[in-house]
């Protein structure tokens, strides 16, 4: 597993699911909770999708 194509995957996903989150609750500050879980569910998408789908590197 390529270190840069996980924090790829990772930084991928964390504006995806912060920005649906602002959208579906109406706010723009994320509590610290919120920010655990979404540290959380990001990680391990982004562990399957590098696992799963193996992206090309970024070199």
């Amino acid at each position: 597993m390529k270190i840069d194509s996980f924090s790829s995957c990772y930084s991928v996903f964390n504006d995806i699911y912060v920005a649906y989150l602002r959208k579906k609750k109406k706010r723009v500050d994320i509590t610290k909770n919120e920010q655990e879980v979404i540290t959380l569910i990001v990680c391990i998408a982004a562990i399957i999708a590098v696992v799963l789908f193996k992206p090309l590197p970024l070199e």
